[in-house]
């Protein structure tokens, strides 16, 4: 039978409990023992465990791990941005040495599928993929009282695989494009369905971590945020799987020869901006503010967490 962590506290005349409650700190089932007792694996009073769900009643190392995934994540956007200032610095040192030669400048498309500017952006792309997973690998530490009640496919553990699964694909990415290039649109149309996955497992896992602020806003925000990333993100897959079939062109650009693209390469540039990137990019600015948010309330969480389980005894309010 699983373990119910925050189940209604019942006890029975002799003032013991009747459902099947975890331990808060090693998930011991505390059914039979009395309210005043303690657990007889680790010795935390049989109070803790009853206060119910909110972060603030919850272990403080656990809290604090949540805060230190916090700050790992929005280091992710941070190189992110030093990444790309690096590349716009390559960029340009790569154009003015062209013009300082007697040829003339290779047109973008060259110089940015050169060796070194693929390294690059390989570098930073696979360093910045690492502090993300580091940073939700923090975020979905398990909680003690919930390991024992937890399915095997709930949002912590769904996210927490598709995090790591994700990385793994973006590294075979950069393999394949100097062993296999072929295989990258294949290694990328494989890789969709689990971003699928992560983005439905983050939107529920972070809605239930806001429910436990408790913060009913930021609860329903985070399944909006998720809802637009999964939108601009089965739209643009699409779109990128119907133009390789059409044989079109997206983003729509002049070859070089030249010759505009078609028609249908614009139409479909179109369509992934709007429906696919927008959605996307309100998302992501979105997110961020909502893991800033985060931040704060899981620091104040930390803090409350401290000082109540800083007094020896169990409030009994919360009973």
């Amino acid at each position: 039978m699983a373990i119910d962590p925050y189940a209604i506290v019942i006890t029975d005349a002799d003032g013991r409990l009747t459902p099947d409650i975890g331990c808060m700190q090693c998930g011991y089932n505390l059914k039979t023992l009395p309210l005043d007792g303690v657990c007889p694996e680790c010795g935390l009073a049989v109070g803790r465990s009853v206060q119910g769900d909110l972060l603030r009643f919850a272990l403080p190392e656990w809290v604090d791990k949540l805060v230190l995934g916090t700050y790992w994540l929005l280091a992710a956007p941070a190189l992110a941005l030093l990444g790309g200032c690096v590349l716009y610095g390559f960029i340009i040192a790569f154009v003015v040495s062209q013009q300082s030669s007697s040829s003339s400048p290779p047109p973008a498309a060259q110089w940015t599928t050169s060796t070194p500017f693929f390294a690059t952006v390989a570098l930073f792309g696979i360093f910045t993929g690492a502090v993300t997973l580091y940073g939700w690998w923090l975020l979905t530490t398990p909680e003690p009282s919930r390991a024992l009640a937890e399915k095997p496919r709930n949002p912590r553990v769904v996210l927490r695989w598709t995090v790591v699964t994700l990385f793994g694909v973006q590294l075979l990415d950069v393999a394949a494009h100097w062993l296999l290039p072929d295989w990258r649109f294949i290694v990328n149309v494989l890789s969709f369905p689990v971003a699928i996955a992560q983005l439905t497992a983050m939107g529920y896992f972070t809605a239930g971590l806001a429910r436990r602020i408790p913060h009913p806003s930021m609860q329903q925000q985070c399944l909006i945020v998720m809802w637009l990333f999964l939108v601009g993100t089965v739209v643009a897959g699409a779109v990128q799987v119907v133009a390789a079939i059409f044989g079109l062109t997206v983003p729509a650009t002049a070859t070089p020869s030249g010759v505009n693209a078609s028609v249908g390469s614009w139409v479909a540039t179109v369509i992934t901006f709007v429906a696919g990137g927008l959605p996307v990019i309100v998302a992501g600015i979105w997110a961020l503010v909502l893991l800033i948010r985060f931040m704060l309330h899981f620091r104040a969480a930390a803090k409350a967490a401290r000082d109540t389980w800083a007094n020896q005894e169990p409030a009994m309010e919360a009973w």
